[in-house]
């Protein structure tokens, strides 16, 4: 699978088969494997499971700074959703 960076994703310069094969790789490996992962896609996957709680979250947004533009997007949209959970 060619990897997968921001903007391939900002253009969508990327296939069917990589995006399901981004979300197999993120399907069958541990969460926090997932969150590392060099694939974009794989941690966008991972940034928007519910297993990955609040804690983990907030030392994501320590770091927000040195994610790309397309990940902190996904990432804001977690976030937001996290705060309307009443």
């Amino acid at each position: 699978m060619p990897f997968i960076d921001d903007t391939a994703v900002k253009l969508g310069m990327f296939d069917q088969r990589c995006f399901y094969e981004a979300f197999n790789i993120f399907d069958n490996q541990s969460i926090e494997k997932s969150l590392t992962s060099e694939n974009i896609l794989v941690r966008i996957f991972a940034a928007l499971d519910r297993r990955v709680g609040k804690r983990t979250l907030k030392k994501i947004g320590e770091n927000i700074e040195n994610e790309s533009e397309t990940f902190r997007v996904f990432y804001e949209i977690r976030m937001n959703a996290e705060n309307d959970k009443r």
